[in-house]
Protein backbone atom coordinates (compact mmCIF):
# COMPACT_ATOMS: atom_id res chain seq x y z
CA UNK A 1 0.00 0.00 0.00
CA UNK A 2 1.67 2.98 -0.94
CA UNK A 3 -0.18 5.29 1.68
CA UNK A 4 1.72 2.87 4.54
CA UNK A 5 5.13 3.27 2.54
CA UNK A 6 5.14 6.96 2.71
CA UNK A 7 4.01 6.71 6.51
CA UNK A 8 6.84 4.42 6.88
CA UNK A 9 9.29 6.47 4.80
CA UNK A 10 8.17 9.47 6.98
CA UNK A 11 8.37 8.05 10.11
CA UNK A 12 12.12 6.39 9.58
CA UNK A 13 13.18 9.84 7.99
CA UNK A 14 11.71 11.59 11.40
CA UNK A 15 13.32 9.25 13.37
CA UNK A 16 16.91 9.21 11.54
CA UNK A 17 16.63 12.80 12.03
CA UNK A 18 16.52 13.22 15.63
CA UNK A 19 18.78 11.01 16.36
CA UNK A 20 21.15 12.56 13.77
CA UNK A 21 21.15 16.35 15.61
CA UNK A 22 20.54 14.31 18.87
CA UNK A 23 24.25 12.78 18.03
CA UNK A 24 25.80 15.98 16.64
CA UNK A 25 24.59 18.36 19.79
CA UNK A 26 25.43 15.92 22.62
CA UNK A 27 28.80 14.34 21.01
CA UNK A 28 30.12 16.77 18.72
CA UNK A 29 29.75 14.34 15.91
CA UNK A 30 29.09 15.47 12.69
CA UNK A 31 29.14 12.60 10.79
CA UNK A 32 25.31 10.98 11.43
CA UNK A 33 24.21 15.20 10.00
CA UNK A 34 26.03 13.95 6.94
CA UNK A 35 24.87 10.44 6.72
CA UNK A 36 21.19 12.17 7.39
CA UNK A 37 21.64 14.61 4.24
CA UNK A 38 22.99 11.69 2.08
CA UNK A 39 19.92 9.74 2.89
CA UNK A 40 17.15 12.54 2.42
CA UNK A 41 19.01 13.65 -0.48
CA UNK A 42 18.29 10.09 -1.61
CA UNK A 43 14.83 9.85 -1.20
CA UNK A 44 14.07 13.40 -3.05
CA UNK A 45 13.96 15.51 0.36
CA UNK A 46 15.89 18.21 -0.70
CA UNK A 47 15.28 20.84 1.28
CA UNK A 48 15.92 18.46 4.18
CA UNK A 49 18.97 17.54 3.27
CA UNK A 50 20.26 20.94 2.77
CA UNK A 51 18.99 21.75 6.19
CA UNK A 52 21.12 18.68 7.28
CA UNK A 53 24.01 19.85 5.02
CA UNK A 54 23.91 23.07 6.39
CA UNK A 55 23.98 22.09 10.10
CA UNK A 56 27.01 19.86 9.33
CA UNK A 57 28.48 22.48 7.45
CA UNK A 58 27.81 24.95 10.79
CA UNK A 59 29.27 22.11 13.36
CA UNK A 60 32.34 21.36 10.80
CA UNK A 61 33.50 25.61 10.63
CA UNK A 62 33.04 25.15 14.85
CA UNK A 63 34.93 22.03 15.20
CA UNK A 64 37.83 22.82 12.02
CA UNK A 65 37.83 26.09 11.37
CA UNK A 66 36.67 27.88 7.72
CA UNK A 67 39.42 26.12 5.62
CA UNK A 68 39.68 22.46 6.22
CA UNK A 69 39.04 19.37 3.90
CA UNK A 70 36.11 18.76 5.51
CA UNK A 71 34.37 21.91 5.16
CA UNK A 72 35.15 21.87 1.84
CA UNK A 73 33.11 18.43 1.17
CA UNK A 74 29.92 19.93 3.20
CA UNK A 75 29.84 23.16 0.53
CA UNK A 76 30.57 20.27 -1.92
CA UNK A 77 27.42 18.53 -1.01
CA UNK A 78 25.36 21.37 -0.54
CA UNK A 79 26.25 22.41 -4.28
CA UNK A 80 25.00 18.64 -5.33
CA UNK A 81 21.72 19.23 -3.88
CA UNK A 82 21.64 22.80 -5.54
CA UNK A 83 22.68 21.07 -8.74
CA UNK A 84 19.91 18.04 -7.99
CA UNK A 85 17.45 21.25 -7.49
CA UNK A 86 18.48 22.80 -10.72
CA UNK A 87 19.48 26.21 -8.86
CA UNK A 88 22.53 26.14 -11.04
CA UNK A 89 23.78 29.37 -9.73
CA UNK A 90 24.07 28.42 -6.35
CA UNK A 91 26.00 24.95 -7.13
CA UNK A 92 28.19 27.38 -8.66
CA UNK A 93 29.21 29.69 -5.96
CA UNK A 94 29.05 26.18 -3.45
CA UNK A 95 31.48 24.61 -5.85
CA UNK A 96 33.89 27.41 -5.84
CA UNK A 97 33.86 27.80 -2.13
CA UNK A 98 34.67 23.85 -2.17
CA UNK A 99 37.11 24.11 -5.19
CA UNK A 100 38.95 27.33 -3.36
CA UNK A 101 39.24 25.16 0.31
CA UNK A 102 40.22 21.99 -2.03
CA UNK A 103 42.99 23.76 -3.22
CA UNK A 104 44.23 26.02 0.09
CA UNK A 105 43.67 22.01 2.00
CA UNK A 106 44.50 19.50 -0.09
CA UNK A 107 46.18 21.21 -3.34
CA UNK A 108 45.04 21.30 -6.72
CA UNK A 109 46.06 18.27 -7.61
CA UNK A 110 44.01 16.73 -5.65
CA UNK A 111 40.80 13.82 -6.82
CA UNK A 112 38.61 16.46 -4.01
CA UNK A 113 39.37 19.06 -6.76
CA UNK A 114 39.16 17.35 -9.96
CA UNK A 115 35.56 16.22 -9.16
CA UNK A 116 34.32 19.64 -8.03
CA UNK A 117 36.02 20.62 -11.65
CA UNK A 118 34.20 18.23 -13.01
CA UNK A 119 31.11 18.56 -11.64
CA UNK A 120 30.85 22.96 -12.72
CA UNK A 121 31.80 21.83 -15.53
CA UNK A 122 28.72 19.66 -15.75
CA UNK A 123 26.29 22.47 -14.53
CA UNK A 124 27.63 25.07 -16.93
CA UNK A 125 26.74 22.80 -19.49
CA UNK A 126 23.18 22.31 -18.39
CA UNK A 127 23.65 26.09 -18.53
CA UNK A 128 23.94 26.11 -22.25
CA UNK A 129 27.52 27.62 -21.29
CA UNK A 130 29.77 25.76 -23.34
CA UNK A 131 32.87 27.27 -23.59
CA UNK A 132 33.29 27.65 -19.20
CA UNK A 133 31.98 23.75 -19.48
CA UNK A 134 35.55 23.31 -21.82
CA UNK A 135 37.30 25.17 -19.52
CA UNK A 136 36.23 23.06 -16.25
CA UNK A 137 36.51 19.90 -18.20
CA UNK A 138 40.03 20.35 -19.23
CA UNK A 139 41.23 21.31 -15.50
CA UNK A 140 39.38 17.73 -14.60
CA UNK A 141 40.92 16.05 -17.01
CA UNK A 142 44.61 17.67 -16.58
CA UNK A 143 44.28 16.61 -12.71
CA UNK A 144 42.82 13.36 -12.99
CA UNK A 145 45.94 12.59 -15.35
CA UNK A 146 48.04 13.67 -13.13
CA UNK A 147 46.66 12.34 -10.54
CA UNK A 148 45.27 8.58 -11.21
CA UNK A 149 46.17 8.34 -14.35
CA UNK A 150 45.31 8.04 -18.24
CA UNK A 151 43.33 4.43 -17.72
CA UNK A 152 41.25 5.43 -14.38
CA UNK A 153 37.29 5.74 -15.14
CA UNK A 154 37.27 9.13 -14.08
CA UNK A 155 39.97 10.28 -16.46
CA UNK A 156 37.55 8.17 -19.44
CA UNK A 157 34.47 9.84 -17.97
CA UNK A 158 36.16 13.35 -18.31
CA UNK A 159 36.78 13.07 -22.25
Amino acid sequence: NVAVKDQLRTWYLDTAARLAEHEAEKKGSTTALCNLAAALQSFGEHERALASYRKYLEFSIEACGKVHEVVGIAYNNIAIVYQQQGRCEEALEYYGIALSIYKATVGENHDFSADTCNNMAIVCQQQGRHEKALEYYGNALRIYQATVGENHASTGNTY
